[in-house]
């Protein structure tokens, strides 16, 4: 078959078409419905690439892979639980921790948090919070220091160099809740991560925590980094075999998984709705093919009787259709690109312009709107809109080679 001779066909007889002005207005409304929605899939699939980004660069960074803790605290020989960690390769840093239920006290205010005592030199193996603190150069956690959420601080007016009350719970023998224990602390850094951890955690140094629990020795528990983070579900039991005595096995799925479920779960309704608009514009296709075949039963006839295959027909009227597919996604590649590209400034302009800012740091992990796009998600959203243009042609173009030329050019006899 000449798929050139069919190519110049179909060009020809979609400019024609163009002096019918409603097919012309049902070809064109194809184009831009299939424009926007190539346009829209690339665009909001580029945001939840965005958020998914943002929810490893700094949710993840600052927030425990996965956490081995002991059933009967402490762990005296910590080093030993964490040679035995960092021998499955999937595992980057392991560091030590002493986690506490607590609050914290500025002239008569209190606040509950999570008070975590860490090694910093251990620390920076499994977290980057060390970029989220002010000042910047914040002085490495010492004894009797504490760095605390940006969140608290402000609520309780604590400013760098102020100095606070920590009080922790203390029960009896018989499991009575006693009198707290306070414990003086100078706040040397605020934690500016966004969220609820600037408004529930707290650092101090682990020699300090030892002394808080009552321990010489020891540790509460060891966090793991790993490399795969979004598998860390099945990597927390399989690392966890390589432990003699048993422990609490916790990842960052169960406090904070939910955060990718949502991600994961707008993508995929995005999906479908950027496919709907994509399978409705092609109904278009369909009407215009059905009405050019209608219109041009004559040029089908004369060409069927100068000797053009039905197959030859077919060609036509699919590259017919599949041109105005061609036309629509490369324009909604275009536009979809251009729009990912704008769509931050444009939210900084307007956030700098109203004073509202789209996204509230006190709830979520980020304060602008980020945009990731993928050259994956741009190949569906082709793949998509080109697939949809074919299929829609198949009927009208089946339709084209049972046009009977003798009837057809008898009747116009």
């Amino acid at each position: 078959m000449n798929w050139a001779l069919a190519w110049q066909i179909a060009r020809r007889f979609r400019r024609s078409k163009q002096r019918n002005r409603f097919i012309s207005f049902i070809s064109a409304s194809s184009v831009v419905g299939i424009a926007v929605g190539v346009a829209a899939t690339i665009l909001l699939l580029g945001v939840m690439n965005g958020f998914e980004g943002a929810l490893k660069d700094r949710l993840l960074t600052l927030l425990p892979h996965i956490q081995y803790r002991a059933i009967h605290p402490p762990i005296d020989d910590w080093q030993q639980v964490a040679a035995r960690l960092t021998a499955h390769p999937q595992v980057e840093g392991v560091a030590p921790f002493i986690r506490f239920s607590a609050m914290v006290e500025r002239r008569g205010q209190l606040r509950a948090l999570e008070l975590r005592g860490i090694d910093p030199v251990f620390e920076q193996r499994v977290s980057g919070l060390f970029n989220f603190l002010q000042p910047a150069d914040a002085p490495p956690l010492a004894g009797e220091q504490l760095w605390l959420g940006s969140g608290i601080a402000e609520a309780l007016g604590v400013t760098t160099g102020d100095r606070v009350i920590v009080h922790l719970p203390r029960f009896s023998d018989d499991g009575e809740l006693g009198t707290p224990q306070r414990q003086l602390f100078t706040v040397t850094a605020t934690i500016h991560m966004g969220g609820q951890f600037d408004d529930t955690l707290a650092l101090i140094h682990l020699g300090d925590a030892r002394r808080l629990a009552g321990w010489k020795e020891g540790v509460q528990g060891v966090q793991v980094k790993i490399e795969d983070v979004l598998n860390a579900s099945a990597l927390s039991r399989e690392i966890g075999r390589n432990l003699k005595e048993p422990m609490y096995v916790e990842d960052w799925t169960r406090s904070q998984g939910h955060l990718y479920e949502d991600i994961q779960m707008v993508r995929t309704i995005i999906q479908l709705v950027a496919v709907l608009v994509i399978v409705v514009a092609s109904f278009n296709i369909v009407a215009t093919l059905v009405m050019t075949v209608e219109e041009k039963q004559s040029a089908i006839a004369v060409l069927r009787t100068c000797g053009a295959r039905r197959r030859l027909i077919m060609a036509i009227f699919v590259l017919q259709g599949l041109l105005g597919g061609i036309i629509g996604t490369i324009a909604g590649v275009i536009a979809g690109l251009l729009l990912a590209a704008g769509l931050p400034p444009a939210v900084e302009a307007w956030v700098a312009l109203t004073g509202k800012e789209l996204l509230d740091p006190q709830i979520y992990f980020v304060d602008t709107l980020p945009v990731a796009v993928q050259l994956e998600d741009v190949l569906v959203a082709i793949a998509a809109a080109l697939g949809a243009s074919v299929l829609a042609t198949l009927y009208p173009a089946w339709q084209a080679t049972r046009v009977a030329p003798a009837l057809v050019l008898g009747g116009k006899a």
